[in-house]
Parts: C-alpha cells; sequence; structure tokens
C-alpha cells in the first residue's frame, strides 16, 4: 500500500515538474496574436502576385497605402517587392518593405509601445540581419538598409535573385532572432 502510494506521489510530482517546464519553455510574443496583411508586388507591371494590400499603380512605380507613411515600390523590371504590415488588434504596430530598386529592407515600428520587430533577410548563402527600427519615442520611426552588401558578397548579382524575410518578435542577449512571427516572405532583387 506505502509503495503505491510513493509511486502515485511520484508520478504526480514528476507531472507537476514537466508541465512547469513544458509551460515556462518558450516566452510568448509580447504583442500576442498578430493580424498580418500583406502584398507581394511584380514591380514591372505593379500587378499583386499574393497577399490582400491593394496596389495602385503610377507611371513611375506601384502605390500601397497605409496609416504610418504610405508605401511607393520604384518599377523594376524583373523586381517582385514585399510589403508586411503586422497589426495588434486594429492598430498597425510595425510594417517591413523590402524594395528591389536599390535592394533595400524598410523596417518600421508604428506604435512605439516599447516593443520591436527583428527581421533578417536571407540571400544564397548569407543571412544579413536582425534589422530592427532604432528605438527612439518617435511614434513612427523606421531603419532603412541598403544592400551594399550585395556588391560585396557578389560584384555580378543577377537581377531576379530570390530574397526571403524573416520576422521576428524577440532577440536574445547575443542578438539572435527568435519567436517568428507569421511565414516567411519572398521578394526578387
Amino acid at each position: 500500500m506505502r509503495f503505491t502510494k510513493r509511486i502515485a506521489g511520484l508520478v504526480a510530482g514528476v507531472g507537476l515538474l514537466t508541465g512547469t517546464v513544458v509551460g515556462t519553455a518558450a516566452p510568448a510574443q509580447a504583442y500576442g496574436a498578430l493580424t498580418i496583411k500583406y502584398a507581394i508586388v511584380d514591380t514591372s507591371n505593379c500587378h499583386r502576385i499574393a497577399g490582400t494590400l491593394p496596389v495602385h499603380t503610377f507611371d513611375a512605380g506601384c502605390q500601397l497605402y497605409d496609416s504610418a507613411d504610405d508605401t511607393f515600390f520604384k518599377k523594376q523590371d524583373g523586381g517582385r517587392a514585399v510589403k508586411i504590415e503586422l497589426y495588434n488588434g486594429s492598430a498597425m504596430v510595425a510594417k517591413v518593405e523590402f524594395h528591389p530598386l536599390g535592394d533595400e529592407l524598410w523596417v518600421y515600428d508604428t506604435s512605439n509601445d516599447g516593443d520591436s520587430i527583428y527581421v533578417d533577410l536571407h540571400w544564397r548563402d548569407a543571412i544579413y540581419g536582425p534589422v530592427s527600427p532604432p528605438g527612439t519615442d518617435a511614434v513612427v520611426e523606421y531603419k532603412k538598409e541598403p544592400y551594399t552588401w550585395f556588391a560585396e558578397k557578389d560584384a555580378n548579382h543577377p537581377l531576379g535573385d530570390q530574397v526571403t524575410l524573416h520576422i521576428f518578435d524577440s532577440v536574445d542577449k547575443y542578438g539572435v532572432p527568435y519567436d517568428q512571427i507569421g511565414t516567411v516572405w519572398s521578394g526578387n532583387a
């Protein structure tokens, strides 16, 4: 009888310990569940390839409106632009843009709520990032990263090379991002 009680106590203790370890293993995202809206745009003709954000065509490029500062992708044959908007409820809290002309990555914080996002850009065998806004008191802030590293990596990179964007909610003390938000988005340089 004592043996059965000890086994039952041991099983209960292991169950509690396992529940505690499993329950605290991964930190929650600071925002919780975010709504993601995006568009992948062919900058040759401003056609939306994927996503739901509306795209407006102009002679010089493609306009996508938003509450921060709007987005304008200049035309480039073979280019695929990416725009991602992150919402907490009805408020846009961040956005990410890849501009093929100039190979630029723009990362925005649009809420000044003490949280940020971190973006890695993958191209061939290189990873650039994480890139995040500077963390000032401005309501809308951004960091624009021109990809001069393309030239450093391969002076003859062809137009149309695929780039992928990974968005994260956090970085560890070494600057390694974790808590990926959403999926992976691809554009062409």
